[in-house]
């Protein structure tokens, strides 16, 4: 990993999609943010998420075209151990918040863990950092596991 400009891999991100995002007749406007530091990354890999959310946003857009938007500025998170996550969702929409269960008063966050055959719940600490989870199934170092949705059906 190197410091390197955000703005830059951002840039080379785009050329690199340019041609597929005219084929589709969608447009790019990009707001880059030139008083951005350089950041400590494998500049590399992250041109490779640049290129996979603009290419996914193209999917999704389809071939009717339209219009992406990227906007970018220099943010502070909340140090570590004060952020609450308030909400979480499965990918197919499920509420993984559960107010039954829960750790200095606040709601967890319900997983489903198998491992080896054994399957139970998991309630995740919702503060951020903090590892306070309750854990239904014994999860061995070392071993596979698995972690899914409580709600979803798996085929």
């Amino acid at each position: 990993m190197h410091n390197a400009d955000i703005n830059k891999i951002l840039k080379s991100a785009i050329e690199v999609v340019a041609s597929q995002l005219l084929l589709k007749r969608i447009e790019l406007d990009a707001h880059l943010d030139t008083a951005l530091p350089e950041v400590t990354v494998d500049a590399n890999q992250i041109q490779q998420v640049f290129i996979n959310l603009l290419v996914n946003a193209a999917d999704a857009i389809g071939d009717n075209g339209g219009k992406i938007s990227v906007d970018q500025s220099l943010i502070s998170l909340s140090p570590y151990g004060l952020a609450q996550i308030k909400t979480a969702v499965c990918p197919k929409r499920h509420d993984l918040m559960d107010d039954e269960i829960k750790i200095n008063g606040l709601p967890t966050i319900r997983v489903k863990a198998a491992s080896q055959g054994n399957e139970g719940i998991i309630n995740l600490d919702p503060v951020y950092g903090k590892h306070r989870h309750q854990y239904g199934i014994e999860l061995r170092h070392g071993k596979d596991w698995q972690v899914s949705c409580p709600n979803a059906t798996v085929h």
